[in-house]
């Protein structure tokens, strides 16, 4: 590591460590509005650090486009940042397809691509894919980088066609490549019955549009 590398980072992290310990000291007695104010003030030192001090020339648009994209994905694992660009692409083309694998991602606290639930009878089920896998490519894309939004929306396309998924499970060091062919997706219906002790069970495997009326 060179030595303004090396400086560089120094820098940032004394910016963040002063407003750790300087914020945990004042945030008792501060207004939420002032708390605000302050967490700008440390985005906007620490981005003019970057400016001065980054071992090469910043591209500050992508900078501040991925600082965006943190702050809202911190919500929750589904709020997400689209560009100008990305935006205007979902306006043209909001349904990607009728088809898709049947498989449903999240992205959770270590921003990992993971799949959380498999549609039974689906591609992804007959695939081999599992609920806990972690998607790390879809086609020639990283999901790493990629909204809940847009991975679903690579997921789904034609009936017929095919996406290959590069899968990372437990006890491989690389990732699996496995294709998938999208289909027309069949719901299994509401399952609702008595259990011991007189408890309700009811399951939905997905919750698509008109399930509701139909509970």
């Amino acid at each position: 590591m060179s030595t303004r590398i090396r400086a560089t980072l120094i820098t940032i992290s004394f910016v963040l460590m002063t407003y750790i310990v300087v914020g945990g000291l004042l945030g008792k007695n501060e207004s939420s509005s002032e708390k605000t104010y302050r967490d700008l003030g440390v985005y906007s030192e620490v981005l003019s650090r970057i400016k001065q001090d980054y071992v090469t020339e910043p591209n500050l648009g992508k900078v501040t486009d991925g600082a965006i994209r943190g702050l809202l994905e911190a919500l929750d694992p589904y709020s997400t940042y689209l560009t100008p660009q990305q935006y205007q692409d979902y306006l043209q083309h909001p349904d990607p397809g009728p088809a898709d694998i049947g498989a449903f991602i999240a992205k959770p606290g270590h921003g990992l691509a993971t799949v959380i639930s498999v549609l039974p009878g689906s591609p992804t089920e007959k695939a081999g894919i599992k609920i806990g896998d972690i998607i790390d490519r879809i086609d020639n894309d990283s999901t790493r980088d990629l909204s809940v939004l847009q991975l679903q929306r690579l997921l789904a396309g034609a009936p017929a066609t095919h996406v290959t998924l590069w899968v990372v499970r437990d006890g491989r060091n690389e990732p699996q490549k496995i294709d998938v062919e999208r289909t027309t997706l069949s719901y299994p219906p509401v399952v609702a019955k008595i259990v011991d002790d007189g408890d309700g069970y009811l399951r939905l495997a997905t919750f698509e549009k008109g399930k509701a009326a139909g509970l």
